[in-house]
């Protein structure tokens, strides 16, 4: 198999809300550095725009990176739900909100999110596996089946256009112990990982301990 080293977009200014470069100057950043695969997402896509024709910015996507000779090995979805009108509450929208109805609109999201990754040639998309929502009574284990239940349903349709699935398990998420990550790939078939082997470190495991995800990494963060 073989092995593409990139950075991401989102790499240059900041990742999340705003401050970013546009993902013109982004990409010529990661081109100027020597490198011919990237990843796109966060504030670099517009979202709106997505949501009425994944095509389209799929294609003002592709006419940025192809005269770059860039090529688009994996994706961040952001859930800007439209049941959210607060801005500083849209990071905290993640697959396990427990209002079902914000989990349907996610959902058609990532759906017009898997259209725009198929039509941009980007095998994989990265998302959060999602939080406990601690302040509206949630547990952790009723979050982590709320996750699976989501995830289940991502990778049934994502696999229908080779669109991977790749939550990136984090400390706050439910998959953000090598237990839990090991048990989510366990309940999830088909399911992959954003391997980043710095999220795990920092809880005891060794190098060795982590390598066991290896098989399941779509893509690994190096650091």
């Amino acid at each position: 198999m073989a092995i593409g080293l990139g950075v991401p977009c989102w790499s240059f200014g900041i990742q999340h809300l705003q401050g970013h470069l546009p993902l013109e100057g982004a990409a010529q950043i990661v081109r100027a550095l020597g490198f011919d695969h990237t990843a796109v997402g966060w504030a670099h896509i517009d979202w709106p725009a997505l949501r009425a024709d994944p095509i389209a910015e799929a294609d003002r996507v592709r006419r940025i990176m192809e005269p770059l000779g860039l090529d688009v090995d994996d994706s961040f979805i952001w859930f800007k739900n439209k049941y959210l009108d607060e801005f500083v509450n849209e990071l905290k929208c993640t697959i396990t909100v427990p209002d079902k109805r914000m989990r349907e609109d996610n959902f058609e999201m990532y759906k017009s999110f898997v259209a725009f990754c198929q039509a941009v040639g980007c095998p994989g998309i990265t998302i959060s596996s999602g939080i406990t929502y601690k302040d509206e009574g949630q547990t952790s284990e009723q979050a982590y089946e709320i996750s699976r239940d989501e995830m289940r349903r991502m990778v049934d349709y994502g696999g229908q256009y080779d669109v991977e699935l790749r939550p990136e398990p984090h400390g706050e998420s439910a998959m953000g112990t090598l237990e839990r990550c090991q048990r989510m790939l366990e309940d999830v078939p088909g399911l992959m990982v954003s391997l980043d082997y710095s999220h795990f470190m920092p809880q005891g495991h060794t190098e060795e301990e982590i390598d066991v995800l290896i098989p399941r990494a779509g893509h690994v963060h190096a650091r």
